[in-house]
C-alpha cells in the first residue's frame, strides 16, 4: 500500500513537471514567433523605402504589398508612421 501511494505520488509530480516544461516551451515559442514577426515587418518596410522610396503609410498596405502576413489572433502590431522618409515605430505584442 505504501508503495502504491508512493508511485501515485511519484507520478503526479512528474505530470506537474512536464506540465510546467510544456508552459516553459510554450512561452519561449511565442517570443520567438513574436521576434520573428517584428523583425519581418521592420525588413518589408525597408525593402519597401529602398523599392519605392517610402515606407509604408499603414500596416494594411505593407502587407497588401509585401510577403508579411499577420496574425491578428495572435498578435497586436502598433504601426506608428509619422512621415513617408522616417522609419515607422513598429511594436508586435502577443495577446
Amino acid at each position: 500500500m505504501k508503495t502504491l501511494k508512493s508511485s501515485i505520488m511519484l507520478l503526479c509530480i512528474l505530470i506537474i513537471l512536464a506540465f510546467g516544461a510544456f508552459k516553459i516551451c510554450q512561452t519561449k515559442m511565442l517570443a520567438e514567433r513574436t521576434q520573428a514577426l517584428s523583425n519581418a515587418l521592420y525588413t518589408a518596410a525597408i525593402t519597401c523605402y529602398a523599392e519605392e522610396g517610402f515606407y509604408p503609410p499603414s500596416l494594411l498596405w505593407l502587407t497588401d504589398n509585401y510577403p508579411v502576413q499577420v496574425d491578428t489572433e495572435t498578435f497586436i502590431v502598433d504601426y506608428s508612421i509619422y512621415a513617408s522618409n522616417i522609419m515607422p515605430e513598429i511594436y508586435v505584442l502577443s495577446r
